[in-house]
């Protein structure tokens, strides 16, 4: 399968006040997208209000950058100090045409399980894209899945096409040194197709009773946020959990988002994902027990897995 992997943006913080002009005309120079640089200083917000964090005074925001302007940003940082707080590793798989890019969406969306993720953010739908969290800010670790663009890696090799975009978007240092990045001189040497199988999955359910081994299961795992567990009864002060009949139904409400699969007529949130399903019960180990691992795209070995450098027709 024909992939692309590239880092699609980068933020970095520097501790200078004085931010060079030509280090902003280099950063535009060696980069696929727009460059912001702001001169501001690093808050976050506490019961207190916004309370300043560390000595960062510049932030470096990056939309593409090519393997030049890492390299440039990585031989900057030997003599500034710099803090790396937000990763997004791309990863674009080519189709021959839109219609099968968004067949391959409706694939991926049903199986991606984002590993360690927090089970209070909901997978949800905005536009063309799928996100497993919050958009703007507030998830740690992320997905964003879309098939509705082009590849930008096949824009800069001059044979546009079709493909269905994933990234995995790391917020916060401590995010980015989990995944060995602290300084922008790991970036060039990290391995993105590692990256992507370390935090993402495929699940799916086996096609040999598959739903009725998930039904057993479920009958034992109530449901989260259900009044399950925020009411009890008045008679020795038994939980409602204990009931059959309500773990019976909470059961028939999952294996009815199993059973019926159709496209959403709001178009707004899947009707089912496996990542939907770990995340409204209690007990995932339980479930995990039924699923079946499938072999992603982004676990073949191919050539494509660096950073790519900026075309030398462009004067590079």
């Amino acid at each position: 399968m024909n992939t692309r992997y590239y880092v699609d943006v980068i933020r970095v913080w520097f501790v200078a006040t004085l931010f060079p002009r030509d280090r902003i005309r280099i950063l535009k120079r060696f980069s696929g997208g727009k460059v912001v640089v702001s001169f501001r200083r690093m808050l976050v917000k506490k019961p207190k209000g916004w309370v300043r964090v560390g000595p960062w005074e510049v932030r470096v925001l990056i939309h593409q950058p090519f393997r030049q302007a890492l390299w440039y940003l990585a031989r900057w940082s030997r003599f500034d100090e710099v803090l790396v707080n937000y990763v997004e590793v791309s990863v674009d798989i080519l189709c021959q045409n839109r219609a099968a890019a968004d067949e391959l969406f409706d694939y991926l969306a049903e199986r991606l399980v984002l590993l360690r993720k927090s089970r209070t953010n909901k997978v949800f739908r905005h536009k063309n894209t799928l996100y497993f969290g919050p958009r703007k800010s507030g998830a740690r670790t992320n997905i964003a899945l879309y098939s509705d663009k082009l590849s930008k890696p096949s824009i800069w090799e001059g044979d546009p096409k079709s493909c269905c975009h994933l990234d995995l978007r790391l917020s916060r240092a401590a995010s980015c040194k989990s995944v060995g990045v602290t300084r922008c001189e790991h970036v060039l040497s990290l391995d993105l197709p590692s990256v992507l199988q370390k935090r993402v999955q495929l699940l799916e359910l086996p096609q040999e009773n598959g739903t009725a081994r998930l039904g057993q299961c479920l009958l034992g795992v109530p449901l989260r946020k259900s009044p399950v567990y925020r009411k009890s009864t008045n008679r020795g002060g038994h939980s409602l959990a204990m009931n059959p009949y309500v773990r019976v139904g909470g059961a028939h409400k999952l294996l009815s988002l199993v059973e019926h699969r159709d496209p959403d007529p709001d178009n707004t949130v899947p009707l089912f994902s496996v990542q939907t399903l770990l995340d409204r019960c209690q007990k995932q180990f339980k479930v995990r027990r039924v699923l079946k691992s499938v072999v992603s795209p982004w676990s073949y070995p191919t050539l494509n897995a660096v950073i790519p450098r900026k075309p030398l027709k462009d004067g590079a």
